[in-house]
Parts: structure tokens; C-alpha cells; sequence
């Protein structure tokens, strides 16, 4: 997580760890809520690319 941009980062950890609306995070980040969807959407891309990373290859 320490690895994606900070905008990302921010909307993923108030999404997943705060458990906050989208609604709520676009307030708090000064954001539409159509932006905030589309940071967690890449933020969380980026997490399962990188997850994907770590798998041993066969």
C-alpha cells in the first residue's frame, strides 16, 4: 500500500480502513465522487497487479 500514489492511498485507506461513503471521502478529499471511485479503482489495480507479481511462477 506504501507503494501507491498518496491520492490513492488516502482514498483506499477511507474507503477499506474507515469504512467511509463515497460520498464522504469526496467531501474530505475535495474530490467528486466520481474521482474517488476512480482512485480506489486504480489504487485497488494496482494492489492485485502487484499481488500478482509476488506469485511464483510454475
Amino acid at each position: 500500500v506504501e507503494e501507491l500514489p498518496e491520492q490513492q492511498r488516502m482514498a483506499l485507506v477511507l474507503k477499506f480502513q474507515e469504512d467511509m461513503r463515497i460520498e464522504d471521502i469526496a467531501v474530505a478529499m475535495g474530490k467528486t465522487p466520481g474521482a474517488v471511485k476512480l482512485l480506489i479503482h486504480r489504487g485497488v489495480t494496482r494492489l492485485r497487479d502487484a499481488a500478482g507479481a509476488l506469485r511464483p511462477v510454475d
